[in-house]
């Protein structure tokens, strides 16, 4: 019966230019809304995040509630769980949201 070997492996990991950026500080973060007033799912994504990656399927007539950086945009796909379209690209600072007020 032969021995087997157990080789050494040691990945090699390549920086693309976006993870060469730094993540925005929580300064430059903002509080975003989103909401979906469509019928259909929705998924959102988070463009231009350094080091940060945010997807998220978004119900019907829901709110989704986020961070971002000020330069960020939001991208909208539409449509069914087999394919879908861009339906829309919003920067993140047009959907800055404050939270609601407590009194």
């Amino acid at each position: 019966m032969k021995s087997i070997q157990e080789n050494q492996f040691t990945p090699t990991v390549s920086k693309s230019p976006c993870q060469a950026q730094q993540p925005a500080s929580p300064i430059d973060q903002i509080q975003c809304c989103y909401i979906n007033s469509t019928p259909r799912f929705q998924i959102v994504r988070v463009v231009n995040i350094a080091n940060i990656f945010l997807e998220r399927a978004v119900m019907p007539y829901t709110k989704l509630v986020f961070e971002a950086a000020h330069n960020d945009h939001l991208e909208i796909h539409t449509g069914t769980p087999v394919s879908s379209i861009l339906s829309d690209k919003i920067p993140c600072q047009h959907l800055a949201y404050q939270g609601e007020s407590h009194r």
